[in-house]
């Protein structure tokens, strides 16, 4: 996979959504993604100028409806939509990292999650979602739904340490994404959280995928982790999330 590839994984990630709706210009230099719960995700070909930027943009939200959950697309241009949207918004830097070697960790304390694990990974998740992005994730909504069919695993040293998820690692996909690492407050800095990423890292090798994930720039420690267990940076793209 080249690093465009990598930076827009996203794209490809929500077309295996049955659910989801697309659209590609006609010159084949933009496209955009989205799905119920999830930001629209927009690829803009580097020819184009802010104009036709917006003018493609304008024309998706035209036809399907303004994403309640934000935009992610190149630096500028997701805010271009919003502010043509006439809608409140916070800004965020994305980016997107990946690990072209193997880790192989070695480790033994994680493993996929059960249904005895649900309620407290339910509470969990919720808990990610508020410290995130300030918010309460609804029980049964799009986005509870899509992470318990996903690959979650749990992290367990006597009782419950961490948790995470790998995303999108359908045959088709080359990838699959690190995501919704969690480690309760009164846990944190024991190791926990790089554990998981690192099994989370060994279980996409397995699957002979790439292991990629997206983090905010802004998010210091989560950036140096990733930085020290190898990731290579592919990219950055912007988000903005309405309010």
């Amino acid at each position: 996979m080249n690093e465009r590839q990598i930076l827009y994984g996203m794209l490809y990630e929500m077309r295996l959504n049955k659910e989801h709706w697309s659209v590609v210009n006609k010159a084949g230099t933009a496209a955009a993604v989205g799905c119920a719960g999830r930001p629209a995700w927009v690829w803009l070909d580097d020819s184009l100028n802010d104009d036709e930027a917006l003018f493609f943009i304008r024309k998706y939200l035209e036809k399907y409806g303004i994403p309640k959950a934000g935009l992610v697309a190149r630096k500028g241009a997701a805010r271009l939509g919003a502010e043509w949207a006439r809608r409140k918004y916070v800004c965020g830097e994305l980016i997107a990292y990946h690990r072209p070697n193997a880790l192989e960790s070695g480790e033994r304390a994680v493993s996929l999650a059960t249904s005895e694990d649900r309620e407290l990974l339910r509470e969990w998740i919720s808990l990610f979602y508020a410290e995130t992005f300030g918010m309460e994730l609804k029980e049964n909504d799009s986005g509870e739904r899509e992470y318990f069919n996903g690959s979650i695993y749990i992290l367990k040293e006597g009782k419950p340490a961490a948790m995470g998820i790998l995303c999108g690692d359908a045959p088709e996909t080359k990838s699959a994404r690190i995501n919704l690492v969690y480690v309760p407050k009164e846990l944190r800095r024991r190791g926990y959280g790089r554990r998981m990423v690192s099994a989370l890292t060994d279980a996409a090798r397995a699957k002979g995928k790439l292991p990629v994930l997206y983090t905010y720039a802004d998010n210091a420690a989560a950036n140096a982790l990733y930085l020290s267990l190898g990731f290579l940076e592919a990219g950055r793209l912007e988000e903005v999330r309405f309010i």
